[in-house]
């Protein structure tokens, strides 16, 4: 990757980049480990700064997937920091694009023979960090990105690009909020994040109106996760020592995997995620279908018929769904 000119990106660069997870999971101590450390998250950064979109799509589920094998105390250090970075690199061009076209609004066009190598738009590098976001924050187990971290970093972040002048951007952050939802804590999405994907829902351009209302029903299921991810989190068996390929673990170890999956709960376990889960059934209640019936009253007509073609989901998402009935109803 490393002998790859930024004028010479392409989709086999794209392929090559998404191969590189497939090397086996390292040990921290080995050589692969250092090389991706030292070598592949600092160019993958350069790459998902890459003006072919093809290639930061591909370099972003790379990230995705390469945090999900470096040990999880570099987990924020490697994978974490690429999209914050982004972003401020994101928000230093748009800032330095709005000054120059002051100057050239001014006359000062005397440098405009001086040719500059291409550079990936401001608005698209906020776009792809907003995306990056929510990836990482909906793949990643509690136990690799816990919801403090989550609102440590993430949330002021998606907050900033949800009030970016560029309509575009914020119509990506509308669309990232619900799954970073599912991955914060839940006084971070009642007071900040739900809050402003509710004042996204009324923004001055119908694109980002239109976008709320095709997002309600991921917001419905964010909601309905965000207790199990909090009250359940070691159900979540980190995979980092696991290799499915090369799996020579005994019957013995695969038991021991389902009895952590089946850890007995106690009492107040049980009534404290009971109790989440009715606080969240509630906000979703509240929040979603208020947010429905204003995007069914829009003056936008793409608006108003986006909102119908997603409400029967909708309404379908608030279906206590038993899984017990649904299986003997089956004849299972």
């Amino acid at each position: 990757c490393t002998s790859i000119s930024s004028s010479g990106v392409n989709g086999n660069t794209s392929a090559l980049i998404t191969s590189l997870p497939q090397i086996p999971k390292p040990d921290k101590s080995s050589k692969y480990y250092k090389i991706m450390v030292q070598h592949l998250f600092p160019h993958l950064f350069t790459l998902i700064s890459d003006p072919d979109n093809e290639v930061r799509r591909a370099a972003s589920e790379t990230i995705v997937k390469l945090a999900l094998r470096v040990a999880v105390e570099d987990v924020v250090t490697l994978a974490l920091s690429i999209p914050l970075r982004l972003v401020k690199e994101g928000q230093k061009r748009a800032t330095s694009n709005t000054n120059t076209t002051g100057q050239q609004q001014n006359g000062d066009n005397h440098n405009n023979n001086n040719t500059t190598n291409p550079q990936t738009p401001a608005e698209d590098l906020l776009i792809t960090a907003s995306n990056l976001l929510a990836d990482l924050s909906s793949f990643l187990p509690p136990t690799r990105l816990s919801p403090d971290t989550a609102t440590r970093y993430f949330s002021p972040t998606i907050l900033a690009l949800a009030e970016d002048p560029n309509f575009r951007v914020r119509r990506a952050a509308v669309q990232a909020l619900p799954r970073m939802m599912s991955g914060a804590t839940l006084e971070d999405v009642k007071r900040r994040l739900l809050p402003k994907f509710m004042a996204l829902s009324g923004d001055e351009m119908y694109r980002v109106r239109k976008a709320s209302g095709e997002c309600l029903v991921d917001v419905s299921r964010a909601l309905t996760m965000l207790p199990w991810r909090l009250h359940f989190v070691d159900v979540w068996v980190d995979e980092v020592g696991y290799d499915e390929e090369n799996d020579n673990s005994s019957d013995s170890d695969n038991n021991n995997s389902v009895a952590m999956f089946y850890k007995p709960r106690t009492n107040k376990q049980i009534n404290d995620l009971h109790t989440t889960i009715r606080e969240c059934h509630e906000i979703r209640r509240q929040a979603l279908c208020s947010i429905a019936k204003k995007l069914l009253d829009d003056p936008n007509k793409f608006v108003r018929y986006g909102m119908m073609q997603f409400l029967g989901p909708l309404i379908a998402s608030f279906y206590p769904l038993d899984r017990g009935s649904m299986v003997g109803g089956m004849g299972g």
